[in-house]
This record gives structure tokens, sequence and C-alpha cells, in this order.
């Protein structure tokens, strides 16, 4: 008797274990495509700004509240940014808002590619996405 009630619950066990993997798969795929950035100009020269226009999409089926999104220069000496953190108070699930960042390329820049980081936190959940942008001479 023990040993079926132990195949059972381990079967049992099993299979939430496959759920739960395959909804957490369907949940990253859902989401990998939430931050759309676009620059106004992506090639700068030194001293230069432009506006990093990013579409957020909330792609949960529920509102979240304060979701924060933020953009990051990976090198904050040579580039920084304007507007960053933003905060929406009330965000609809399947909503999509526009958000608008100034980025300035320090005097001091060399020629090369940059990296910025956008982090969207909904809660206890993130999407992150890097974009590139060039300095020229």
């Amino acid at each position: 008797m023990f040993e079926e009630v132990d195949r059972r619950l381990v079967f049992g066990v099993i299979v939430i274990a496959v759920v739960a993997i395959g909804l957490w798969s369907y949940s990253f795929l859902q989401t990998s495509k939430v931050i759309n950035a676009v620059f106004g100009k992506a090639q700068l020269k030194d001293g230069e700004s432009t506006t990093l226009t990013v579409d957020l999409q909330n792609p949960y089926n529920y509102d979240y509240s304060n979701v924060v999104i933020s953009v990051k220069p990976v090198d904050p000496i040579s580039i920084t940014v304007g507007g960053s953190p933003q905060t929406e108070v009330v965000f609809g699930k399947g909503e999509t808002r526009k958000f608008l960042f100034t980025i300035s390329i320090a005097q001091t820049a060399r020629q090369g590619t940059y990296s910025l980081d956008i982090l969207a936190n909904f809660g206890p959940q993130n999407q992150t996405k890097r974009v590139l942008v060039e300095v020229v001479p």
C-alpha cells in the first residue's frame, strides 16, 4: 500500500514540476519583447545629445502599479541619461506606454560604441534590454 502511495506522490510531484516549468517557459517567451527602444540619432559626436524613445508593454495578465523604468549607461562618465528613472502609477494589462529619455555624450567621450541598459521593474518581475549608441568623430 505504501508503495502505491509513494508512486502517486512522486508522479504528482513530477506533474507539478513539469507544469511549473512549462508556465515559466511560456512567461519567459511571452515577455521577451516588451521593451522597444529607438534613438533619435544612433550616431553622435562628443558633446551631442539625442532622445531615446522607449515603448514599454505590460505583457502580464494583470494591472501593475508603480512600474519603474530606468536607463543606465554602462559607462556613466561618457554618457549621461536625463529623465531616468520614471514611474508609472498605474499600468494596465496589455497596455503600451511611451517614455522619453535624453542621452548626452560627454565632451571627453572617445569614439566607439557605448551600451545602455533599460530596466523595467514590474514589482517582482523585471524586463531588461541593452541598446547601443555610437560616438563618431
